[in-house]
């Protein structure tokens, strides 16, 4: 959300300086100042002035002599392109005046005609939304004063993010409402206006689904001329919120909407059949919207029809065409308080395009400004266009209104949060400037919610709302005083942080990020999987809980290599987040053990090659984990088809037979979606599984030599070489102390669909020298096994 400084300071007088002021929205209010921009460069000697004549000279091609008075001695003269009617007021650079672009006018002479300044367009002032026409200015406006200072430059715009809870903040009025609290004064620019009406034409409102849409007002205004211009202190404030267009009816809407966060529906009255009925609609009910024809899906679409048609889905601002041969509309214009979840249903449902009202919408909008805002965008009607308004109609869904909503605490609730003390006096006032009512109840506070503060449900919100218009810098920091108990650690504790030393030495770095993730990030890595999502969001961004901790992993990736780096390695250990109805929160939550590298394999040295990293680096990293554990041994690797990884370049990873993780690529197709040159490979696994460390046995040497005997064997390509060592040590031979792959051979002499595997096995006895026939015996052994599991043979 943008907006002016000073269309906020309109609001509430406040008088505090700028720095404050943000210090005040980013700590106390508890939004996010993005940014903070000045209206305009500064120029100088750029005054208000009145055109007296302007002559069209014979001997001046294309040119007009403009006389205007600028409150100086002397009427001045100047040359332009420009046609001025006489007593228009206009922006007038004067001989000497410096343009935001650094040029500097000067006084020059054509044909002996003097020109002692030029007549000003926005683009001259280095304002560019506008057209290249010349600024013309009010009536009233004060010949000969500065134009920086009268048309505000010397101005900020604020951009701002707000909570996805804090629905209330997404208008000047709610922001004003934060500041009042936090100073302790009122706001000003909110008075309940009445317009009275001049006539009795009306329309019948029906509310057919009274839980969807609990409030809806409406009004007729007649005659309204919407042929005018937006006048242009409206324009400069929609242009500082980048909500200016060229519509009349949208500026004037959007102008509502920014000072009360209500959005306004405006129909022409003409084209509504009898009566306005707020309804469900039936399935495949078809209607026409801006031109294209939209079939309905589902009975849950809430919509605005007549009598005979649908106008509108809820939700969507109808854009009105306006007759090039008409000027005078006679127009309903309505405001309604819509069930955020019936809304979100619809954007869902028919992907319609986000925008600041159906934004406001899904978040929630104040369930009691309906009225007011009916009222205030009469008034601002009549002003600029002229009309006759008739009565307001006003339908309420009296039950909705009739709820209302408490929550109690005590002094010992705020102490055991806070830590500190907060008089009573001072707790009254800021709830009060809140909004809030409060009752005195024995020793209890009775505090009745705000119906625009969705955000409060529990006296834990309460608390916090105390806390931060207080100031949590005014809450002094006590020592805490208490015998420290050193806890025993577990055992896998001990593992995992062996397994960090481990990889921090293999020049990976730790990081820890959010449990909350972008949804959008998430579904590309896990499409299959479903996410909790979180009820209050910080935003969008941050609304789901994570299933994996890849997506941290690989938003963090990101980051670093737009920064220029380009060998990554980074691990996590966290928590996982699976929706599971058994188990007590119905959430499953594992830890889990995930790094991620990416770039090439050395830094850049003269003596070593530039490599990329490949699939056995990381997987040298992920064996050498689980040889530090102790279980390398009952690890095995297995193909997978994961989604998000590459299809040969990826396993599943299982211990003692049971799937705890996978490894591999990232797919080419997301390398490209996250904008990465170079592959990227991860692990991931649950730690849980087999946390207990395995102890190391001993026994004794040997003292007898060990053989050496080798095999190559060919096999068909779908066996892997795991299954082939796993085999070999099911065997019960005590005389085998290792087995060892050292080849894999594809090519000349052997078959499509095989391969050759080359295997050493290392024999050595306690008690004598092996003899050559026992050797022979025991490796013939093992190809015979070989031979029947899985169909090898020798190679020659």
């Amino acid at each position: 959300m943008k907006f002016s400084e000073f269309w906020l300071r309109e609001f509430i007088k406040i008088k505090i300086d700028r720095k404050t002021l943000i210090n005040q929205l980013t700590i106390n209010a508890g939004l996010e100042v993005e940014s903070i921009k000045p209206v305009s460069i500064n120029f100088k000697k750029i005054v208000i002035g009145k055109v007296i004549n302007c002559i069209k000279n014979k001997d001046i091609k294309n040119k007009y002599i403009i006389n205007i008075d600028i409150a100086s001695k002397n009427i001045i003269n100047i040359i332009s392109n420009f046609f001025c009617k006489k007593n228009t007021y206009v922006v007038v650079a004067k001989s000497g005046a410096i343009l935001p672009s650094g040029k500097i006018i000067k006084t020059f002479y054509n044909k002996n005609y003097i020109s002692e300044g030029i007549l000003c367009s926005f683009f001259d002032i280095g304002i560019y939304e506008y057209s290249n026409i010349l600024i013309e200015l009010p009536n009233n406006s004060p010949i000969g004063y500065d134009f920086y200072k009268y048309f505000k430059l010397n101005d900020y715009i604020l951009k701002i993010n707000t909570p996805h809870n804090r629905s209330d903040t997404l208008s000047l009025l709610g922001i004003a409402r934060e500041l009042s609290a936090i100073n302790n004064c009122s706001i000003i620019n909110y008075k309940k206006k009445i317009i009275l009406k001049k006539n009795n034409d009306k329309i019948k409102i029906k509310i057919k689904a009274l839980e969807a849409c609990p409030n809806y007002t409406g009004r007729i205004i007649n005659n309204v001329n919407l042929k005018v211009n937006t006048p242009l202190w409206m324009k400069e404030k929609l242009r500082r919120s980048d909500l200016y267009s060229n519509n009349l009816i949208n500026n004037i809407t959007n102008y509502v909407l920014l000072e009360l966060g209500q959005p306004i529906q405006i129909f022409f009255k003409n084209f509504i059949n009898k009566k306005l009925i707020i309804r469900m609609a039936k399935k495949n009910e078809k209607f026409i919207f801006n031109k294209k024809k939209i079939i309905i899906k589902s009975s849950n679409t809430l919509v605005i029809s007549d009598n005979k048609k649908i106008l509108t889905i809820a939700g969507i601002s109808n854009n009105l065409k306006l007759n090039k041969n008409c000027s005078i509309y006679d127009l309903l214009i309505t405001s309604a308080f819509f069930n955020p979840k019936y809304i979100l249903k619809n954007f869902n449902q028919y992907k319609l395009k986000n925008s600041p009202t159906l934004d406001r919408y899904i978040k929630g909008i104040d369930p009691s400004i309906q009225i007011y805002a009916i009222e205030h965008i009469t008034d601002l009607f009549i002003k600029i266009c002229g009309g006759e308004p008739g009565p307001i109609i006003n339908i309420k869904n009296k039950s909705f209104f009739k709820k209302e909503f408490f929550i109690k605490f005590n002094r010992k609730n705020l102490y055991n949060v806070l830590g500190y003390y907060i008089p009573n006096k001072k707790i009254k006032e800021i709830l009060n400037n809140l909004g809030y009512k409060i009752k005195k109840i024995n020793s209890e506070w009775k505090v009745k919610i705000p119906k625009w503060r969705f955000d409060i449900k529990i006296k834990e919100d309460l608390i916090e709302d105390i806390a931060r218009i207080y100031g949590y810098d005014n809450i002094s920091k006590i020592k805490i005083k208490k015998l420290l108990n050193y806890s025993y650690i577990p055992k896998e504790n001990n593992s995992l942080l062996q397994v960090k030393n481990l990889l921090i030495n293999r020049g990976y770095q730790e990081i820890i990020t959010y449990s909350f993730v972008n949804p959008k990030i998430q579904n590309l890595l896990h499409p299959k999987i479903k996410s909790c999502s979180i009820l209050n969001p910080i935003s969008k961004e941050m609304s789901v809980m994570r299933v994996s901790l890849l997506t941290g992993l690989i938003n963090t990736l990101i980051y670093n290599y737009k920064r220029q780096q380009k060998n990554i390695r980074l691990f996590e250990s966290g928590l996982r987040f699976i929706p599971n109805l058994k188990k007590k929160l119905k959430v499953q939550e594992d830890l889990m053990l995930s790094g991620i590298i990416f770039g090439e394999r050395f830094n850049e040295h003269w003596d070593l090659p530039n490599n990329f990293i490949d699939f056995y680096d990381i997987k040298g990293d992920l064996e050498d984990i689980f040889q530090l554990i102790g279980i390398l041994e009952n690890i095995e690797l297995k193909k997978t088809t994961y989604s998000f990884l590459h299809p040969k370049k990826s396993a599943k990873i299982y211990f003692k037979n049971k799937l705890i993780g996978y490894i591999g690529m990232i797919h080419p197709f997301l390398e490209k979606k996250f904008d990465l040159n170079n592959n990227i490979f991860v692990f991931e696994f649950i730690w849980k599984k087999f946390f207990k460390k395995q102890i190391t046995k001993l026994s004794n040497i040997s003292r007898f030599p060990y053989n050496r005997r080798d095999i190559s064997i060919i096999l068909k390509e779908n066996i892997s070489a795991s299954e082939i060592i796993n085999e070999c040590k099911k065997i019960n031979e005590n005389k085998l102390i290792d087995i060892n792959l050292f080849d894999i051979y594809r090519g000349k002499n052997i078959k499509n669909g095989f391969k050759s595997f080359s295997i050493s096995f290392i024999l050595q006895s306690y008690t004598h020298t092996l003899k050559e026939n026992e050797i022979t015996l025991i490796i013939n052994k093992y190809i015979s096994i070989l031979k029947k599991k899985f169909q090898v043979f020798l190679r020659d």
